[in-house]
């Protein structure tokens, strides 16, 4: 990018031959390269496998609160390893350092799984900022479980607990998506 000096945009094509990375190490290349390329307390979010590529997504994390607007998206080969595709626009528009008032929860992480641990099994849950439109985001828990076998993403206001966001994972022949 012209202001800023931030990488926006990559993508090379690989085709692997024989995978031998794990997961885990793919982890650890998207984490390093975001080190290597100045960005700071990135975490990955989420990793897919598809065709050999590894796709992670990594945001930007304060005093423990995964920021979804400031994400990237990586795409790193099975192979060698090399990161082979970046998409960086949302890091690049919306990256801040946000006001500690406006990243801390009123309501209890006990509570909110509370509210929803009798519908969901197997529930895990965090402090998350999300986007809801270009120009807003809101504080949410981020209560991921499974419901009738299958997992749903479910997004509470983290100041009301009121219901903001729902997502189910779905398996499709690019790998898992969230809907």
């Amino acid at each position: 990018a012209k202001k800023g000096g931030l990488l926006l945009m990559l993508d090379l094509y690989h085709e692997v031959v024989e995978p031998k990375l794990t997961m885990e190490q793919c982890k650890v290349v998207a984490e390093q390269y975001c080190e290597s390329i100045g960005l700071k307390n990135m975490k990955a979010v989420w990793i897919n496998n598809n065709n050999s590529n590894v796709y992670i997504n990594m945001c930007y994390e304060q005093d423990g609160v995964i920021m979804y607007p400031d994400m990237i998206k990586l795409k790193i080969s099975l192979d060698t390893g090399e990161v082979i595709g970046y998409e960086g626009l949302n890091y690049a528009f919306n990256h801040i350092e946000r006001e500690k008032e406006n990243i801390t929860a009123e309501k209890d992480m006990e509570d909110i799984v509370l509210s929803v641990s009798s519908v969901l099994e197997d529930v895990e849950a965090r402090l998350v900022m999300i986007p809801i439109n270009v120009t807003s985001e809101e504080l949410c828990y981020e209560v991921v479980g499974k419901y009738k076998g299958e997992e749903y993403f479910i997004y509470l206001d983290a100041i009301t607990g009121e219901e903001v966001k729902v997502l189910r994972m779905i398996d499709s022949n690019q790998g898992d998506l969230l809907m």
